[in-house]
């Protein structure tokens, strides 16, 4: 599954891949 995330520690979205 490949979500897009917001982490808290990041002011960009990342991809992440589950």
């Amino acid at each position: 599954m490949i979500t897009d995330r917001y982490p808290i520690n990041s002011q960009k979205p990342s991809i992440s891949i589950f």
